[in-house]
C-alpha cells in the first residue's frame, strides 16, 4: 500500500492538473487522455477517481462515461459499470462497444436471454466488436439455444481459428446436436491447438534461456 506521504502530493497534482494555466477547466478530450495513461497502468482505483470528476464536469459525455463504465467493468463494480454504458446507448446510438459491456455484464449476472439482446447487434458490426460474436455463442449455449450458439460460435471461430476454447465449446454444442463426426473433429482441433500452445510455450522459454545465455557471455 502507497504511504500517505506519496497520495496526497498525487492527488494534489490530480486537482492542480484539472485546469489550465488559465485556470479554465480541461476538455473532455484531455481528461480522456490522462485516464488513458492511468488505465493502461492498470490503476483502475485512481483512473475511477479522475473520471468521476470529469462525469461531473461533463455529464452529458457519452465518451467519458463509456471510458468509466470501462474502468468500472474491470473493477468488477457492474451495478456502477452497468449505468454509464446504459447512459451511454442513450446519449449516443447506436453504442455497440456499449451494448458488448452490458452483454458482458448480463453473462456475468447469469442473465443468458438479457445478454443475447445486448450481443446481437454487436457481433453483427462489421468490424466485429471485440470478441462479441464469441460472448454471443456463449449466452446461447447458456439459453440452451443449440443451433444459435452453434452459428454464433462457429462465426467466432472464423475471427479467431486458433482459440483452443471456442473449439471445445463447438464440439460440445455438436455433441448435444448429435453431430458427433463434427464434434471429434472440434475435440482433435482442441487438443492440436493445445499442442501448438505448448510448443510456443516452450519455444518461448528456449528463446529467454539462450537471451540469458547471450547476455552472461558479453558482461
Amino acid at each position: 500500500m502507497k504511504g500517505s506521504s506519496v497520495i496526497v502530493p498525487a492527488l494534489l497534482c490530480c486537482v492542480a492538473a484539472s485546469y489550465s494555466l488559465a485556470g479554465d477547466p480541461e476538455s473532455p478530450e484531455e481528461l480522456l487522455g490522462r485516464a488513458d495513461a492511468i488505465i493502461k497502468q492498470e490503476n483502475f482505483a485512481d483512473a475511477a477517481k479522475l473520471l468521476d470528476s470529469a462525469a461531473r464536469a461533463h455529464p452529458e459525455s457519452a465518451a467519458i462515461l463509456y471510458r468509466r463504465g470501462y474502468v468500472y467493468f474491470r473493477w468488477r463494480k457492474l451495478e456502477v459499470a452497468k449505468n454509464d454504458f446504459r447512459a451511454v446507448v442513450q446519449l449516443a446510438p447506436p453504442a455497440l462497444h456499449s451494448r458488448y459491456f452490458l452483454g458482458r455484464i448480463a453473462l456475468l449476472e447469469g442473465h443468458s436471454r438479457e445478454a443475447i439482446t445486448w450481443l446481437e447487434p454487436a457481433a453483427a458490426a462489421r468490424p466485429p466488436i471485440f470478441d462479441a460474436a464469441a460472448q454471443l455463442g456463449k449466452a446461447f449455449l447458456d439459453a440452451n439455444q443449440l443451433k444459435e450458439a452453434r452459428a454464433a460460435t462457429e462465426a467466432a471461430l472464423e475471427q479467431t481459428p486458433w482459440d483452443g476454447s471456442l473449439h471445445y465449446r463447438l464440439a460440445r454444442i455438436y455433441q448435444q446436436l448429435g453431430e458427433a463426426q463434427l464434434a471429434k473433429r472440434e475435440f482433435a482441433a482442441t487438443q492440436r491447438n493445445k499442442a501448438s500452445d505448448e510448443s510456443s510455450s516452450r519455444n518461448l522459454l528456449n528463446a529467454r534461456s539462450i537471451f540469458r545465455r547471450v547476455r552472461m557471455l558479453m558482461h
